[in-house]
């Protein structure tokens, strides 16, 4: 058989090509101190996380000053829920990121494919306004 070595190679693949995995398709709160992210894909099982894996990985904001992490539940299909410290009111303007770690674990669909970063996606805020007015 004849040699093959240093033969160029033509990489046909494109960016579409290649799988991607779970991305934000919405946030919300209804609780004052929580946030459930609902991705397009089940996300895969995260018990071997830690709080730092959690806290190092996502940040909440609320009107733009980073809010604590203090807990995640374990997914339910696409969704994870962030607990925080700090109090969301009524009118509150909130956002979630999530940094894409060097090592593992890696927030991933249940195929293995990993999430791309994202930045500041918004969080519907539900919590109820509550009138302590009294005349």
């Amino acid at each position: 058989a004849p040699s093959s070595s240093g033969q160029v190679v033509n990489n046909r693949t494109t960016a579409a090509d290649v799988p991607v995995g779970p991305a934000p398709t919405g946030a919300s709160t209804t609780n004052t101190n929580a946030v459930q992210i609902t991705f397009d894909k089940d996300i895969a099982n995260t018990s071997g996380w830690t709080l730092a894996n959690v806290q190092a990985r996502f940040t909440l904001y609320r009107n733009g000053v980073s809010m604590p992490i203090v807990g995640a539940s374990q997914p339910t299909a696409k969704t994870v829920t962030l607990q925080t410290s700090g109090v969301i009111e009524y009118g509150d303007v909130v956002t979630v990121s999530y940094a894409v770690p060097a090592s593992s674990p890696y927030l991933q669909d249940t195929e293995g494919h990993q999430s791309a970063a994202f930045t500041n996606f918004k969080v519907v805020n539900n919590v109820t306004f509550v009138d302590t007015y009294s005349p």
